[in-house]
């Protein structure tokens, strides 16, 4: 396996020597370069490649912000990350468009040789080559949403507040008006109608609406072409329906909150890896090609064409994005749950199980592609007897989603 390359820019020498000191019993796993300021960055770019640059926010010569916008042009599979302290709003809101995590200093160093760790695993496991190959076919790994930056940022604070965590809903009034819409929507269920953010979030707590807003955003924001495959309002309705079963399954098997929380949020985002999938030219014209020729489900396919399918891709989207490891895993094996290497409760058992028991509405000629349930894995965890009961549910869910009634 070949050494990952990183690099270090930040136009502070004695903090530069730090990390060196830091980072040098890393020298056998990593090529570690580090660079005092964005233009000697942007120099030693141009001579090498590197799979990960680590770049301080404000800078004499370029701002970090400038700095990863030219990185995510000119070297789109290049992991980017911000560490920054003390940074002014427009910065931090202009980084988060174009930053896959953003980490505050002072930096806890271990924290940071964590997330460096996980991002290099995340590409080893799910995929390899094939997966940075296909990020950069599609020009660039899209970046978290802004909103979604701020919103994890105030959720991994020691005391996240509902106050603030309304004030960054607000500052996206359209964002803010599509939230509101499905919480105050049938799927829910909630049984008065919610005025404004705050009222939301204390009905149905600060990751439902984290979870919300990344959803909303991740359909929103990105320009799907409608195919058999595709179908923009067919993978909205089945990543809703997915992520409050997700959610309600847990919750029938254990009154662990936060569990319930990650499996909605899994859940709502368990297909994101079509994101990129759709930015390949003529997929939808390739998958049927191989369906009709082999016959195989829609995951045989996209293995058959990269040797990766949407689920593997989706769950290293989210950890170059930073999500908890539960989320990521249920995402990247969610068609797969015997693969993982966790053999417990956990989301990945509930968003699995939703996602086999709710079948997106593919073209009705290719039924192949709906998913199967891994009958083993739930066997192995002795939630054979409950399938009925949840079988009942999803079937229940379905009959509203026909209706439109969520």
């Amino acid at each position: 396996m070949n050494k990952k390359s990183i690099l270090f820019i930040d136009d502070d020498a004695y903090l530069l020597d730090g990390l060196k000191r830091r980072l040098r019993n890393k020298h056998q796993a990593w090529n570690l370069f580090f660079a005092q300021g964005g233009k000697e960055g942007l120099e030693l770019m141009k001579q090498q490649k590197f799979d990960m640059v680590i770049s301080d926010m404000v800078m004499p010569d370029i701002n970090g912000s400038e700095l990863l916008n030219r990185v995510a042009e000119l070297y789109p599979e290049t992991v980017r990350i911000i560490l920054s302290g003390n940074t002014k709003q427009e910065l931090a809101l202009a980084s988060a468009a174009i930053t896959h995590q953003f980490m505050n200093k002072p930096v806890d160093v271990d924290v940071l040789l964590y997330s460096i760790e996980r991002v290099f695993r995340l590409r080893d496991l799910l995929g390899n080559q094939n997966l940075i190959q296909i990020t950069t076919t599609v020009k660039n790994l899209p970046s978290i949403p802004r909103l979604a930056a701020m919103l994890i940022e105030e959720m991994n604070s020691p005391e996240p507040s509902i106050k603030k965590v309304a004030a960054i809903m607000s500052s996206d009034l359209a964002m803010t008006a599509k939230v509101m819409q499905l919480v105050n929507s049938a799927f829910f269920g909630l049984p008065q109608k919610v005025k404004n953010v705050q009222q939301a979030t204390a009905l149905l707590g600060i990751e439902t609406l984290k979870a919300l807003t990344i959803y909303v955003h991740a359909f929103d924001s990105h320009k799907f072409v409608d195919n058999q495959f595709f179908n923009v309002s067919s993978l909205q309705d089945h990543s809703l329906m997915v992520g409050k079963m997700a959610h309600d399954l847990i919750l029938d098997i254990t009154r662990d909150e936060k569990m319930a929380e990650d499996a909605m949020l899994a859940g709502f985002l368990h297909d994101i890896g079509y994101m990129l999938l759709i930015g390949i030219p003529d997929i939808h014209r390739d998958l049927l090609a191989v369906i009709k020729n082999q016959p195989s489900t829609l995951m045989e396919a996209e293995y058959h064409l990269f040797n990766v399918t949407h689920a593997e891709i989706g769950g290293y989207l989210l950890g170059m994005w930073g999500f908890s490891d539960n989320v990521v895993e249920a995402v990247a094996y969610h068609h797969r749950p015997s693969k993982s290497s966790v053999m417990n409760l956990s989301p990945l058992t509930a968003v699995h199980i939703a996602n086999a028991l709710l079948p997106m509405q593919w073209n009705p000629g290719y039924n192949n592609t709906k998913p199967l349930l891994d009958y083993n894995y739930i066997e192995a965890l002795a939630f054979l007897p409950k399938l009925a009961k949840w079988e009942e549910y999803a079937s229940e869910s379905l009959r509203r989603g026909s209706n439109n009634e969520y």
